[in-house]
């Protein structure tokens, strides 16, 4: 993790400040990890909810 933050900064530091720039990225990386967490956990809740059902079909 700590590379991709550090490339994003590099890449980012446009201004001179090295530091506004690795904060930047920082909150940018923390914000996709923020998501994909988010997504994944949608696609589990409706895997878990999807094999629930098939699980109450198959008793009746």
């Amino acid at each position: 993790m700590a590379p991709v933050v550090c490339g994003n900064a590099l890449a980012a530091e446009s201004d001179g400040l090295p530091e506004k720039a690795l904060f930047d990225a920082l909150i940018s990386n923390l914000g996709i990890y923020f998501f994909s967490m988010v997504c994944c956990f949608a696609v589990y809740g409706i895997y878990k909810i999807k094999q629930s059902r098939a699980k109450k079909n198959k008793k009746e």
